[in-house]
């Protein structure tokens, strides 16, 4: 049996097609923008407002690297610094947890001492 032959679109062609549907959603965005009256948003800030809030919610950053379709680390990355006060916050519910497990542990009899 002989091979079967898949055509190959052509990749200018796709990048092209690509192209006028982001343009196409990017208008979309604006006239929606307008009629809404909001201004200095663009859909850049959506995608950087989705892109932090994956890593917020713990997404591993190569896997919203992938979703972001970024194509190096470093690129996504850049967003991780917007995480710095929630880094901080983490940091303190941590101490605060383990000031408490602590407290307990000292206080608490051993558990065979009964």
């Amino acid at each position: 049996m002989a091979p079967v032959r898949v055509a190959r679109r052509d990749s200018t062609a796709a990048t092209l097609a690509a192209a006028r549907e982001e343009e196409r959603r990017i208008q979309a965005f604006l006239r929606a923008s307008a009629r809404a009256k909001v201004e200095g948003f663009t859909v850049y800030c959506l995608r950087h407002y989705a892109i932090t809030l994956w890593l917020r919610a713990g997404v591993p950053v190569h896997v919203v690297q992938r979703m972001a379709g970024h194509k190096h680390l470093a690129t996504t990355a850049r967003y991780v610094h917007l995480l710095r006060g929630d880094l901080d916050e983490a940091a303190v519910r941590i101490g605060n947890t383990l000031a408490t497990a602590s407290a307990v542990a000292l206080t608490s009899p051993p558990p065979d001492a009964a």
